[in-house]
């Protein structure tokens, strides 16, 4: 009994033990500001309230930073000041559809990246985006840093902002 015990022990320690597992991802430093985009419905249509933002973040690329992205989950870094910001966030409210959450750091904005080369690394930056299409790819948090004097908080506008429908 002792015997057929160790046995299937060391069976069951060789298949799950040993055995290793790949994990494939792909990663990269994004010359341009773009989010992935979700496809829809049998015909596999680009989802059209991501696909918006993604077009708001792109006409915004003269003030594009630096940014980068794991699979789905994408982080983009902005200049441009308040300015930047206030034309970012007016633009995003207009979407249909699309959830917008603003955090504020104190700290200084910069750019830092395990997939950024080193020696382009740690940049300055006003505000960061991020974006993650596998979990709820119509919210963005836009996190705004507050540290330097390139932010002026009197000067940023909210655009109006409209809650979701409650659930019945």
């Amino acid at each position: 009994m002792l015997r057929q015990i160790l046995i299937v022990a060391f069976v069951a320690t060789v298949l799950c033990g040993t055995q290793t597992q790949s994990v494939h991802a792909m990663r990269a430093e994004l010359k341009r500001p773009g989010i992935a985009i979700p496809t829809t419905g049998a015909e596999g249509q680009p989802d059209a309230t991501v696909a918006a933002m993604n077009k708001v973040l792109q006409s915004q690329e003269k003030q594009f930073a630096g940014g980068h992205f794991i699979n789905a989950r994408t982080v983009l870094h902005f200049n441009g000041e308040t300015k930047t910001i206030n034309a970012l966030l007016d633009e995003l409210s207009k979407i249909e559809g699309a959830v917008l959450r603003v955090r504020f750091s104190k700290e200084s904005g910069s750019i830092g990246s395990p997939y950024i080369d080193k020696a382009k690394q740690p940049k300055i930056c006003d505000c960061a985006i991020d974006h993650n299409g596998w979990g709820d790819p119509h919210e963005l948090t836009i996190t705004i840093y507050r540290r330097g004097d390139n932010i002026d908080l009197d000067d940023l506008i909210f655009p109006e902002f409209r809650g979701r429908a409650g659930r019945t």
